[in-house]
């Protein structure tokens, strides 16, 4: 995906960042990163408009009600431990996404919220703070599920509807700095604080505003009708920087319930050897292989029983890592651990989930139910997912021993299992969600299947030469149009 960057070798420090002038949110930091890494969810917000004050002015978001700021596992409810890995994929109810029926669910805090549908997107109202339009429609991840070509997708087919449109705002200027930042994916939130040289100074939250556009009204009266703008941020590693929900809300203040949060998931190992390739001519380079940073990876994981100050002792957590997430890299596929810390801050009718392979399969039911939730129109169906951001490599059976392969299928069914369970238990939106069957396991390991990048046969062939996917080989060039092994993106 746009923007995926190198994965800092550094262990954690355990420090915390440099506080804000301007915000009194504290601040946890688990991660010691150095550059902003790409990553995949969608925040979407509606009801009516909210106007707040910059920080500080005296209607200063408050950050009461917001979860401490501590470790992951001290934000947990006590009561709540993880779902056991031998309990059976549940299905989730054929009622869950997109369909404008009305669900209802418990929240992570105890309250109980009911999960409108299309009813409740009659008023819509852009959302203005600050005097900018706010993003109303977040992507957290994930990272290399296809979050820049549902990026690319949305934008070609919610432009200038006769409901309103979208923007995607300008990028952060980075000069002076080693960051990324582009108008699909800011980066923001996790260097706030830090130093920007172009923007005089320490990154705050009015640098996040003044990204967008300005609002064109007074009072209640912000962009509404034909002039509705939705303002979108698509970071996919939001989802696995575990400062950002805490930032976010707080930035938002009395207005956060305002933000739909979609995240596109991914098969893990899928993902995993989808950033491996992407990123194996830069910061990984000191591997020689696919089955090298598996077994690398794993051993990280089996060892990190503990870590600096800020994180659990025994037992660890398998998100966040006891070291850098971009350390311990395949922890970003942990999406479980990851959905349950965010909803300590937003409520379940704010998430929305999509499955990478309901989007690859179906993008025009996809989109479509994704624009409703937005208040948009679609100006055309969708034949086929963008072609965006994509590459050519190896067979995942070609690349693992069988045995590696289980031992990493099992290291993630813990976490997918609760994924399953979360959405279930507080009946999260699956988009596209009229047909539950199609959609129900989508994070297991497809075992049975030949079709890229699953199957193949280990030991036989290395990229680059006569692999499926090498120059001289025949088989599955991802740069193809359309149509042609839609199953990566």
């Amino acid at each position: 995906m746009a923007g995926d960057e190198e994965e800092n070798q550094g262990l954690m420090t355990g420090e915390p960042a440099t506080p804000l002038a301007a915000q009194a949110a504290p601040r946890v930091r688990m991660q010691d990163i150095g550059t902003a890494v790409g990553m995949l969810a969608l925040c979407v917000v509606g009801g009516t408009a909210v106007v707040l004050k910059t920080a500080d002015s005296d209607g200063a978001p408050s950050a009461e009600g917001k979860a401490p700021a501590s470790a992951f596992a001290a934000l947990l409810p006590q009561a709540q431990e993880s779902k056991a890995a031998a309990a059976s994929h549940k299905s989730p109810d054929e009622g869950s996404g997109g369909d404008g029926a009305t669900r209802s669910g418990t929240g992570m805090d105890g309250g109980v919220y009911d999960k409108g549908g299309k009813q409740s997107l009659q008023e819509r109202k852009s959302l203005c703070i600050d005097g900018h339009i706010a993003p109303t429609f977040v992507m957290p991840g994930c990272q290399k599920c296809g979050t820049t070509s549902f990026y690319e997708d949305m934008y070609s087919y919610m432009i200038d509807t006769k409901t309103g449109t979208l923007a995607d705002g300008d990028a952060l200027n980075t000069t002076g700095t080693s960051y990324y930042s582009e108008i699909k994916e800011k980066h923001f939130y996790e260097h706030i604080g830090e130093e920007y040289p172009a923007l005089g100074g320490e990154l705050n939250y009015i640098d996040y505003w003044n990204l967008y556009p300005e609002c064109d009204g007074a009072g209640a009266k912000y962009n509404t009708g034909d002039n509705y703008i939705i303002s979108t941020d698509f970071t996919p590693n939001y989802m696995f920087e575990d400062e950002v929900p805490g930032l976010m809300k707080d930035a938002y203040g009395g207005a956060s319930d305002r933000i739909n949060i979609f995240m596109i998931l991914r098969e893990p190992i899928a993902r995993v050897q989808s950033y491996y390739y992407a990123d194996m001519g830069t910061d990984l380079e000191s591997y020689t292989s696919f089955e090298t940073y598996i077994e690398t990876q794993l051993n990280i994981s089996a060892n990190c029983t503990g870590g600096p100050a800020g994180h659990l002792d025994e037992p660890h957590a398998d998100w966040p890592p006891c070291v850098s997430v971009y350390t311990n890299s395949i922890t970003q596929s942990m999406y479980g651990d990851q959905l349950e810390y965010w909803l300590q801050y937003f409520k379940p009718e704010q998430f929305y989930i999509v499955p990478y392979t309901s989007y690859v399969n179906d993008p025009d039911s996809t989109l479509k139910q994704t624009a409703e939730v937005l208040g948009l129109k679609m100006t055309d169906d969708v034949e086929a997912a963008s072609w965006t951001n994509v590459g050519s490599h190896n067979s995942i059976g070609e690349d693992l021993h069988p045995e590696l392969l289980d031992k990493l299928v099992k290291y993630f069914e813990a976490s997918n299992q609760k994924v399953y369970d979360l959405i279930d238990e507080y009946k999260l939106t699956v988009v596209p969600g009229n047909d539950a069957v199609k959609w129900a396991g989508f994070l297991d390991y497809n075992t049975t299947s030949n079709a890229f990048p699953y199957g193949g046969t280990y030991g036989g062939h290395v990229v680059g030469s006569n692999g499926p996917d090498g120059p001289n080989g025949v088989g599955r060039m991802l740069g193809r149009k359309p149509g042609f092994h839609r199953e990566v993106v």
